[in-house]
């Protein structure tokens, strides 16, 4: 378990927080490292602070264990017994990326492209892990951990491209539809024809 120093500072990132016990509890990193890399921007390639070995090489290795929390989160610890690979492609002077691979089916199960490292913040690493879950078919799970209002934005901006402009893929239309079932357990319901959230005797501040 992270030390509560970490826990303070990553609480409106949820799914960052969860990252950073994962990586505690497989002992990838130290508490001093993981604040290194999950609490604050990078504003270089790969922190310094949290320098092991080479640059790339280090950066490789965060970019799998990005990869290797999702496939676990999604997949399960036995994905490597599945045929399932993470291939990450680091890079010093252009955008990295992520791989996920079936090679039973020789197919990509997921990818994203995290951009220029030197630009990472812990928002930002959220989203990428968020992405990858998502790619993974198990965006659900992260639903919960989001806050009403985060849902409610994501909700309207789908339901726009969805509903309202009609230009959209497959996984928008999911998405929209796992928003939607995670917003009504939550006890809110939905106007017709306009997209708007609405909590019986609550009232937004």
């Amino acid at each position: 378990m992270v030390n509560e120093n970490i826990i303070n500072k990553l609480k409106e990132t949820p799914v960052l927080l969860q990252f950073a016990t994962w990586l505690s509890e497989k002992k990838y990193y130290s508490d001093n490292e993981i604040e290194e890399l999950l609490c604050k921007d990078w504003d270089e390639l790969y922190p310094g602070n949290a320098l092991r070995d080479s640059v790339l090489n280090d950066l490789f290795i965060f970019l799998y264990n990005m990869g290797q929390y999702a496939v676990e989160e999604t997949i399960g610890e036995d994905w490597w017994e599945q045929d399932i690979r993470i291939v990450p492609v680091p890079s010093d002077d252009d955008s990295s990326k992520i791989y996920i691979l079936n090679l039973r089916t020789r197919s990509i199960l997921a990818y994203v492209d995290v951009g220029k490292t030197w630009t990472f913040t812990p928002k930002r690493i959220e989203r990428e892990i968020i992405h990858l879950l998502n790619e993974l078919g198990q965006y659900t799970g992260c639903l919960e951990s989001l806050s009403d209002k985060e849902l409610i934005e994501r909700f309207k901006s789908l339901y726009h491209i969805v509903k309202i402009v009609e230009c959209y893929s497959a996984r928008d239309v999911l998405e929209l539809i796992k928003i939607e079932n995670e917003l009504i357990k939550r006890g809110y319901t939905f106007r017709e024809k306009i997209p708007d959230v609405v909590k019986e005797d609550i009232e937004w501040k």
